[in-house]
């Protein structure tokens, strides 16, 4: 648990499969630039430290959870990309065709489901973290069977 920021864009970067050779129809450019990763990853964490119960501070390499710093970063980017498709949203039909080359309606449902996610997550961790500072641990009667 807890990596660096580089290894985090990495891991971003693998779970999206955001590669330039994935990518035909971006021209084979990546979606996201990693300045683009990286201020995910601010947000991220800086999302986590201001949800409540407000019991600390973490940074890339102390974050109790990789998996849960991985999709709240990528949940910034899809809100990133949401707006940017939102804005540039232009759909054209024709004898019964139609065209959406944004896929708006998909990537606002990505991003909900992981909102979702995410913020589930973040909260059973802080919980969590907050019952093990207090109690030294969270304990269970089945502990000693």
């Amino acid at each position: 648990m807890g990596q660096t920021k580089n290894t985090y864009i990495s891991l971003i970067r693998e779970d999206l499969d955001d590669y330039q050779s994935s990518n035909r129809l971006l021209g084979f450019e990546e979606e996201f630039s990693r300045d683009n990763i990286a201020r995910a990853c601010d947000r991220a964490l800086e999302r986590f430290n201001t949800t409540p119960p407000l019991i600390g501070t973490w940074s890339e390499t102390t974050f109790p959870s990789d998996t849960l710093f991985v999709d709240a970063a990528i949940y910034e980017l899809l809100k990133r990309a949401t707006y940017k498709r939102g804005r540039n949203d232009f759909r054209y039909s024709e004898s019964g065709n139609s065209i959406d080359d944004q896929n708006f309606a998909q990537y606002q449902a990505l991003k909900k489901e992981l909102k979702d996610d995410v913020r589930a997550e973040t909260t059973r961790i802080k919980m969590a973290l907050n019952l093990s500072r207090g109690f030294g641990g969270v304990s269970s009667p089945y502990r000693n069977l």
